[in-house]
């Protein structure tokens, strides 16, 4: 196969090109300049707010969901383990002292307090609380409620306590 050379035209007919007239706008082709220029300002205003208020509320939410804060931060409890813990000793000591109860099922006992006690505990913090040990703490706000009576209750209701703190002996 041969390649050829595209050709110029050696001559071009002058007389088979046409010259389009310019062409020039119509009267429907030009607006009319606006006879209510406050008509059109209003308009172009209400555009205006109504996209800026269609940003904003964009923004807003796409905002709201990048830089939301947790619903509900955990709420903070406390407790004093040690008084409930010397409380539960104090009545296995009486038990012991009264021979209701034989002295070698007081580590057995002492063991089902604590688990039971630990239960409690982990049971509010299920609930989204966190649980601080009341000696720990130095100065809390009043919103730190204090759960030491609410754990008491729920241990003597368990049977896991003998006895109401009202009965504890005095000088601890």
């Amino acid at each position: 196969m041969v390649k050829t050379e595209p050709t110029i035209p050696e001559s071009i007919d002058s007389d088979a090109i046409e010259i389009a007239e310019p062409v020039t706008p119509t009267d429907a082709s030009v607006p009319d300049e606006s006879s209510h220029p406050a008509r059109d300002f209003l308009v172009n205003l209400a555009v205006i707010i109504g996209l800026s208020a269609v940003t904003a509320a964009g923004v807003q939410h796409l905002m709201s969901s990048t830089l939301e804060t947790p619903s509900r931060a955990p709420g903070l409890l406390m407790v004093d383990t040690e008084r409930l813990a010397r409380e539960a000793i104090d009545a296995l000591g009486d038990l012991v002292a009264q021979n209701k109860l034989p002295s070698e099922d007081m580590p057995e006992r002492s063991r089902q307090f604590s688990e039971g006690l630990l239960r409690e505990i982990q049971a509010y913090a299920a609930r989204g609380h966190v649980v601080l040990r009341s000696a720990a703490v130095l100065a809390a706000p009043a919103e730190v409620r204090d759960i030491t009576d609410e754990v008491r209750e729920q241990l003597l209701q368990q049977g896991l306590m003998d006895r109401k703190p009202e009965t504890r002996r005095e000088g601890y």
